[in-house]
C-alpha cells in the first residue's frame, strides 16, 4: 500500500492543492482506496473466524484465482497479528488446509492445490 506523504505545515499543502487540483483529487484517492482497505478489514475481524480471513487473504494473493502459487509477503507472526489470532492458530489452520490437500506450504511459498475449492470456500 502506498504511503501518504507528510506535511508539516497545513499552509503548505493550502498552497499545494491550490496550485495543484489534480494533485487533490489523487489524494483523495489514496485516502478511499486506505479507507476501503481499513473497512474490509474491520469487517474481517469482526464478522468472520480466523480460517475464513485466512483463506479469503491467500485468494487476494492468488489475484483472484489468477495465480496457482505466490510467496507470502509477510512473516506468519505478522500474519497472525493481521488476524487477531496466534501464531499457533494460525499455524493449525495452515496445517488443517494442507491435511485437506487445499494448499502446499514450504517457508514462505504456498501453492494451491484446489482453485476451485478455496473459491467455494470464501463465502
Amino acid at each position: 500500500m502506498p504511503r501518504l506523504p507528510f506535511f508539516p505545515k497545513t499552509k503548505l499543502l493550502l498552497n499545494l492543492l491550490k496550485r495543484n487540483p489534480d494533485f487533490g483529487l489523487n489524494l483523495i484517492g489514496l485516502l478511499c482506496i486506505r479507507l476501503k482497505n481499513l473497512l474490509k478489514t474491520i469487517e474481517n475481524l469482526t464478522l468472520k473466524e480466523a480460517g475464513e480471513r485466512l483463506i479469503a487473504y491467500l485468494w487476494e494473493l492468488t489475484e483472484e484465482g489468477k495465480k496457482e502459487e505466490f510467496t507470502l509477503s509477510v512473516p506468519k507472526s505478522q500474519l497472525a497479528l493481521l488476524f487477531g489470532i496466534t501464531l499457533e492458530t494460525l499455524s493449525r489452520i495452515f496445517q488443517k488446509l494442507k491435511e485437506e490437500d487445499l494448499i502446499a506450504v514450504e517457508g514462505k511459498r504456498v501453492k494451491i492445490k484446489d482453485m476451485t475449492k478455496l473459491r467455494s470456500l470464501l463465502t
